[in-house]
């Protein structure tokens, strides 16, 4: 998928504000050499395009599961959730990822995680944590499509300038 036009990421979604924390799972990609060597290639490649936040390396992350609003989540519910998740994840077994060429969305330059079903199915042991606690799931189960953002458009305009030829 290549968008045709970048849209500014950075918009003010609803209930966002400054200083306002969000629980979410994530992997990370810390002590991930290949995917900061490839990371950077791509960043010293897209570096003189105006319009992009390059995300470093300690940003690097795939978004699984948001849970909500710290000053709406309960401590004890979000521990429940947690140690819940905790028990049902851990017979999950490890599993590599590809990151593959780049797809250009409105918002961002990212990475499509493969093979997408490893990753999904961490997520559904999240989703069955959140509703061992909860009576209903936050974010909706379908449309989840792993991938692990490069950079941020942080403006309106054409995407020619980050599009391959």
């Amino acid at each position: 998928m290549t968008a045709e036009t970048m849209a500014d990421h950075w918009w003010w979604r609803p209930g966002w504000k400054p200083g306002r924390r969000f629980y979410t799972w994530h992997f990370t990609f810390r002590t991930a050499t290949e995917v900061h060597r490839l990371a950077d290639a791509y960043r010293r490649g897209l570096a003189e395009v105006a319009g992009l936040d390059l995300v470093p390396d300690r940003w690097l992350r795939l978004t699984m599961q948001g849970l909500g609003f710290m000053d709406e989540v309960p401590e004890q519910d979000a521990r429940a959730i947690a140690d819940a998740a905790r028990r049902r994840l851990a017979g999950v077994a490890p599993f590599g990822l590809r990151l593959h060429q780049p797809e250009i969305t409105p918002e961002a330059i990212r990475w499509e995680a493969e093979p997408s079903e490893p990753p999904a199915a961490v997520r559904a042991a999240v989703r069955a944590a959140i509703a061992d606690v909860w009576d209903d799931v936050p974010e909706p189960a379908d449309g989840f499509a792993p991938h692990v953002t490069i950079a941020y458009s942080n403006s309106d305009g054409p995407a020619d300038p980050v599009a391959p030829p």
